[in-house]
């Protein structure tokens, strides 16, 4: 039997309903506290999988808000069962792993994180719950902290007895972020990023580490005049390769030398899939143990998308030039969808340039 949704909540929270946790909490000079957050408005849906953990105080881009369960940035949202987040079209966050937010078992794959969310200007934020188990649905209080450090309860909780037919959609409300705060956010002073600073964002864009990368990516996305003539002269059109280079670097995996076989492995790993038909002849030509167990992990790699730093950077690059969306942002990301059409690089581009298209008014 599950437990009534009110005691469950409370433990969940670790207070009893009507304490003080709920108290306010407003993010000083604009930073946010540290903690587990889901990155989200991407052109792909966030969902559970997408948490992150941020590990220090952090600042938000104009365009940028944090959906949470409370008046605190951190406090976790209750939904029983799914929750879906979007704006027009396009879905921003999805939750469709059919448990309510606070069970702690493996299955429930979103347990209620707070979502930092990017939305582009003028657009509008549907909220949607849906219920897919019998019993309850219930949607807890959610919050909408503004960049400034702004907040505003964006909808009461609720609670309901289940449908009769599931799955049933019990909130599906469309709000106007610009409108709904009681003030308008204090004007940001324009700051330009500077040449250091775009070195080091430019680094950040290639970390493992995703909270970095998805911060890096949005602040770039602040100042599109810096940031597209910067990232236009460090992304470059995947072009063909030479054959000659490439039967080289695959005769390199032979080599005596330790450096030379390593450096050959490095260099055909940044060729990506353009590389594969090659490997595939090179195998059938009965290469030594080590050139053969090369080859192998490459195509290996090739096949689970498996990239190295600096074509993620890249393609995280294709996101930012996407959302700047301007002019000159589009004639970058036409430049590279020129290059060679099996290249994951142009295959992005290719797609932004698209959806850019599109959304054209």
């Amino acid at each position: 039997m599950r437990t009534p949704i009110l005691v469950a909540l409370s433990s969940f929270l670790g207070v009893a309903i009507g304490d003080s946790c709920f108290g306010d909490a407003p993010a000083k000079s604009g930073m946010f506290p540290p903690g587990a957050y889901v990155l989200a408005g991407g052109f792909t849906p966030a969902k559970g999988e997408n948490k992150a953990e941020v590990k220090k105080p952090f600042p938000l881009q104009p365009g940028q808000y944090i959906l949470s369960g409370g008046p605190s940035p951190t406090d976790r949202i209750v939904v029983d069962d799914d929750l879906e987040l979007s704006v027009g079209s396009r879905k921003l966050f999805i939750d469709d792993d059919h448990f309510r937010s606070i069970e702690t078992g493996d299955s429930c794959t979103y347990k209620g994180w707070p979502i930092i969310l990017a939305l582009p200007p003028k657009s509008r934020l549907r909220v949607r719950a849906i219920d897919c188990a019998p019993v309850d649905a219930v949607l807890g209080d959610l919050y909408l902290h503004r960049h400034d450090g702004a907040k505003v309860r964006l909808l009461k909780a609720r609670e309901q007895r289940s449908a009769q037919n599931l799955p049933h959609v019990f909130v599906d409300e469309v709000f106007d972020p610009e409108r709904v705060f009681p003030t308008a956010a204090a004007p940001r002073p324009a700051q330009a990023l500077s040449a250091e600073r775009l070195r080091i964002l430019w680094d950040d864009l290639a970390g493992r580490d995703p909270a970095t990368a998805y911060f890096a990516l949005w602040e770039l996305v602040s100042d599109p005049a810096k940031t597209v003539p910067f990232l236009a002269e460090r992304v470059r059109p995947i072009t063909p390769t030479d054959p000659r280079r490439l039967n080289q670097l695959l005769a390199n995996l032979d080599a005596n030398l330790f450096q030379v076989r390593q450096q050959a492995t490095l260099d055909l790993k940044q060729m990506e899939k353009l590389a594969k038909p090659a490997i595939r002849l090179a195998l059938e030509q009965r290469p030594s143990p080590e050139a053969r167990l090369r080859m192998e992990r490459m195509l290996a790699r090739i096949q689970d998308a498996i990239y190295t730093p600096d074509t993620i950077r890249a393609l995280r690059a294709i996101e930012v030039l996407e959302h700047i969306g301007t002019k000159e942002a589009q004639t970058a990301l036409d430049q590279f969808a020129a290059g060679v059409p099996e290249a994951r690089l142009t295959r992005d581009a290719k797609a932004a340039v698209q959806r850019l298209r599109n959304t054209a008014p």
